[in-house]
């Protein structure tokens, strides 16, 4: 039996690190000659002929990212909710900007920041967060895991930096939303 090379259309990577959580996943499931482009949105492999291609697309959901059909349709559904949710992320985190402009008192109570920076954060986990974990369990973290680190970081200093000290100078729900 001859090995057979195979080509996927991936959609959710956003760096190399995202490319080579994939390409170390498909390594590890007996896929040679593994090449992996996060710009172009794809990878090309050679499995061998036994194996069923449905193995390796599963490899590659596990890691964290969706591998686009024939039809587009995955790809189109996972824009249509990444655009829906960046609408309402955009909707929640204008205010929070616009606090570090204008002196309204309203904008720099805490209750609002949190009330404001909350669902943000619990999108972005939901969004980042599978890949980030699918990442470091491959051992080969992206920028999901920073980006998460960064967010995490400034939305709990935000938090108890108010509990300590209830001021707004140590709010950062901005940065954190």
């Amino acid at each position: 039996m001859s090995d057979e090379k195979s080509t996927l259309k991936i959609t959710g990577m956003t760096c190399t690190g995202c490319a080579n959580t994939i390409k170390t996943a498909l390594i590890k499931d007996g896929a040679e000659d593994v090449f992996v482009d996060f710009s172009l949105g794809e990878a090309s492999f050679i499995k061998p002929k036994d194996a069923p291609l449905e193995k390796y697309i599963k490899t590659i959901e596990k890691s964290g990212y969706h591998v686009k059909s024939e039809d587009g349709d995955i790809i189109h559904r996972h824009q249509r909710k990444v655009k829906y949710l960046f609408i309402i992320n955009v909707i929640l985190t204008l205010p929070l900007l616009f606090s570090m402009l204008v002196d309204i008192k309203f904008l720099h109570r805490f209750d609002v920041q949190l009330i404001l920076a909350t669902p943000v954060i619990i999108l972005g986990v939901y969004h980042f967060g599978r890949g980030a974990v699918q990442s470091i369990v491959h051992k080969n973290p992206n920028m999901d895991v920073l980006i998460l680190t960064g967010a995490i970081a400034a939305y709990t200093y935000s938090i108890f930096g108010w509990w300590i000290n209830q001021s707004h100078q140590y709010l950062f729900f901005e940065t954190a939303a």
